[in-house]
């Protein structure tokens, strides 16, 4: 057998233990965020799988490999969204020692990549001088802020969920608070409201309305945080997302309110979600409300004022 024969068969060896990693079916969920919407393939390899460090290992190819700028930092960006797929699978799967510790590491790898798209988009802001090249930034700069909303509700829901340790929680934390902090400071950057408002528009299109709620939220993170050149932009899209859950509310059936009950009971909200669904959700129901306190060791009276909320005693049976 000659080498070059040698190496062709492990590498397809190599190539079908690849594609025959599988993990389990799930079914369709108006709540989870899919690959598509990250513009990324569903993952195949998952980073509890004896071969993901040579996937790992390819990704690192890859960026050193590609020279082109802007192309670099979309290739950057893809990868972080791949990372959270790869997290949200593990999530599907029981929650075990050894997926806690995958975990870890791939939100910590998803992190230090937020971390390095600050930096190098900064510098590629200062440097870029050609007007192809900063079309094809700012294009990057607003499929990201789409990208980031969809990823904050990710990061959210991941990291409420209750059989992961707290190194992982933590972790899940901070890489929030880095990833949104991209976002914030690329508000600014050769982005129109029109085009602000085009990605809040694909981020609470036609998902269940538990996700427009964190997409609020996240929006009113984003108000406080964004330059003053771009904070009047958010503001307006942070209403026009609030007025659109509103109205569909307001034409929502008794089926469509009692899903979104469900779905937000469900993920179990932070403080500042449910305080602030009372004002967001007044409109639609005319009643006078006093904010929510989500407690875990009082569901029952939650789920109470929840129904008290949409002024629909039946909703709950």
């Amino acid at each position: 057998m000659t080498v070059r024969t040698l190496v062709m068969s492990i590498l397809a060896v190599l190539w079908l233990a690849l594609a025959a990693s599988v993990w389990p079916a799930v079914a369709e969920d108006p709540t989870r965020v899919t690959p598509l919407e990250l513009d990324v393939s569903t993952p195949k390899v998952l980073p509890t799988d004896t071969f993901y460090p040579i996937k790992d290992w390819w990704r690192s190819l890859r960026l050193g490999l590609t020279f082109d700028a802007v192309k670099r930092e979309d290739l950057r960006l893809h990868q972080m969204n791949e990372r959270l797929m790869e997290v949200q699978a593990l999530f599907d799967a029981p929650v075990d020692a050894a997926s806690q510790q995958a975990m870890a590491k791939t939100v910590a790898a998803y992190q230090k990549q937020a971390e390095q798209w600050q930096s190098r988009a900064t510098a590629l802001q200062e440097r870029l001088k050609d007007n192809e090249q900063i079309v094809r930034f700012q294009s990057l700069l607003s499929s990201n802020t789409d990208w980031e909303l969809k990823r904050q509700y990710l990061l959210q829901r991941m990291e409420q969920q209750e059989n992961v340790n707290q190194e992982v929680k933590d972790l899940l934390q901070s890489a929030m608070e880095e990833s949104l902090g991209g976002v914030s400071m690329t508000l600014g950057w050769w982005q129109t409201a029109v085009a602000l408002q085009q990605s809040v528009d694909r981020a609470v299109n036609g998902v269940s309305t538990a996700r427009q709620l964190y997409t609020l939220e996240t929006l009113s993170q984003l108000v406080e945080r964004a330059l003053v050149e771009s904070r009047d932009a958010v503001e307006q899209a942070r209403q026009s997302a609030e007025q659109q859950l509103i109205v569909s509310l307001q034409q929502a059936d008794v089926i469509t309110k009692t899903n979104l009950l469900n779905d937000f009971m469900r993920l179990s909200p932070s403080p500042p979600v449910a305080q602030a669904v009372s004002a967001w959700l007044q409109p639609a129901s005319g009643l006078p409300v006093s904010p929510l306190e989500i407690k875990p060791q009082n569901a029952a009276q939650a789920i109470d004022e929840m129904v008290q909320l949409f002024g629909q005693p039946d909703l709950v049976q």
